[in-house]
């Protein structure tokens, strides 16, 4: 939700975009996006039609007016039931970091291996439920040729 609108993975500037369509055969954006406080003014202006928060509480950490934020469509995907997400539309599951395999990158490049954890299997992982989601409401989104294709 708004972390680095700015920049493209890898921390390229959005403007160095065209290296990533090249190499991908994949469009990517020529502007930066929105950054957190932009989102939440656009909510407010009621240019967004819907709104996904994962791992998020931008109504507790912002002190934003709930009934003055509210998108069409509110889906916040989370460990807690927290502020933002009592007024959603959908609420859904999130593993933590120790329920989860593979390694994480930190915004300032460092890999770190977790230790994961047993964990409920029947728990999408974040990038699956976007998929999902976006299925559901008839967007199919792009993503890497190399990972299977979900269920």
């Amino acid at each position: 939700m708004g972390l680095y609108p700015d920049l493209l993975p890898g921390y390229p500037p959005v403007s160095e975009g065209i290296a990533f369509r090249e190499r991908w055969d994949a469009q990517f954006p020529t502007e930066q996006g929105l950054n957190l406080l932009q989102i939440l003014e656009a909510c407010k202006d009621g240019l967004l039609r819907a709104l996904y928060v994962v791992g998020s509480n931008p109504l507790d950490r912002y002190y934003v007016d709930p009934f003055a934020l509210r998108p069409p469509f509110l889906v916040v995907q989370d460990l807690f039931l927290t502020e933002t997400a009592q007024f959603a539309n959908v609420v859904l599951p999130a593993t933590s970091a120790y329920e989860k395999s593979g390694t994480f990158t930190n915004t300032c490049g460092d890999l770190a291996p977790p230790c994961a954890l047993d964990s409920d299997a029947s728990i999408a992982p974040i990038p699956t439920a976007c998929r999902r989601a976006a299925r559901s409401s008839g967007t199919r989104l792009r993503h890497n040729s190399r990972l299977p294709e979900v269920p």
